[in-house]
């Protein structure tokens, strides 16, 4: 993955650019999970965002599929509490400018 962006064949066999909005690591299990949009819309006009585990097998990486809902969940409640820390850090910082 450069630039944090990477290739995927999606449901309908088209390559499709994706980018990641968050990576989330387990340190119990060592599995690492991407957070990541396609781009495509959903019904309610919003980005698609999936959440797969990353594989590296003999440094080649793919992504797997989530099927337990519990851990999907988890994920997704982790990566918005980075990312809502990460805003506070930046409201800190450039609470001034206003």
């Amino acid at each position: 993955m450069d630039d944090y962006s990477f290739t995927i064949i999606n449901e309908q066999g088209m390559e499709v650019k994706c980018d990641v909005i968050s990576v989330v690591s387990d340190n119990e299990t060592n599995q690492v999970y991407v957070v990541y949009t396609d781009y495509l819309l959903t019904k309610t006009n919003k980005f698609r965002i999936l959440i797969s585990e990353l594989v590296e097998e003999n440094g080649d990486y793919s992504l797997k599929d989530i099927n337990d809902q519990h851990k999907l969940d988890e994920i997704k409640n982790t990566s918005l509490t980075l990312h809502a820390k990460a805003y506070q850090r930046l409201q800190e910082k450039y609470k001034d400018l206003d």
